[in-house]
């Protein structure tokens, strides 16, 4: 009974081993195809979607861009399987997590080329203008959220303002100066209505009233906001 046992789970333990392996291989394949079609069918695609193609096939395949860039990357520093660092010591190709952290750049630390040629396209004063109105937007919308939220609510949406105000008040741009007005204003506005000294400094509120209306998991949230 025991041999049959051990026999069994001998056998039991390739039969996961082959799976994972062939499905690892597939995996490879499949990820160097895409990005080998995408290749040869490059200048066709920019014809129709622009520098657009990758997000278009990203929606088709319900992935992110950078898993498809990631796949354009794989195929452009490796046009065939067969280099040797693709391959572990049995000669079997490396899993896709390997390649993909250690064989190729870190998607984390680079943009995608589409990404970085349209942000070299964009101009100072544009860029300017993108940031400007982003903060308003997120302030804007941060304000209209509290009209609608308890006491405990509206502290931890004054903990985020307080946050941003933080690091747009300090800037002396005068093309920011605006954005300075509208953040500054709606501290201010949002201190009274909660009767904060809104020209406390962020480290202060927290060590005044965080810990005394906010809980565990509502800070944690505030933090990573």
């Amino acid at each position: 009974m025991e041999k049959e046992i051990s026999s069994m789970k001998v056998f039991y333990e390739r039969m996961i081993s082959d799976i994972k392996l062939h499905t690892q291989i597939k995996i490879v394949e499949a990820k160097h195809f895409c990005g080998k079609r995408i290749l040869a069918e490059k200048g066709k695609l920019e014809s129709v979607y622009g520098k657009q193609f990758v997000k278009q096939i990203a929606e088709d395949l319900d992935t992110q861009p950078r898993r498809i860039w990631e796949c354009i990357q794989f195929a452009e520093k490796y046009p065939d399987l067969s280099y040797p660092e693709l391959c572990d010591s049995d000669a079997q190709l490396r899993s896709w997590h390997y390649i993909n952290h250690n064989l190729l750049s870190d998607p984390k630390k680079k943009k995608s080329p589409q990404n970085q040629q349209d942000s070299n396209s964009l101009s100072d004063d544009t860029k300017l203008s993108l940031s400007s109105n982003l903060i308003i937007k997120v302030v804007s919308d941060l304000r209209e959220e509290s009209n609608s939220a308890n006491h405990n609510e509206k502290m931890i949406i004054y903990h985020k303002i307080c946050g941003i105000a933080e690091i747009i008040l300090p800037n002396t741009s005068s093309e920011f100066g605006f954005v300075q007005k509208y953040v500054g204003e709606t501290k201010l506005k949002m201190g009274i209505e909660l009767k904060i000294n809104p020209y406390l400094s962020l480290q202060h509120f927290d060590n005044t009233y965080s810990t005394k209306i906010i809980n565990r998991k509502e800070k944690r949230n505030v933090i990573n906001y």
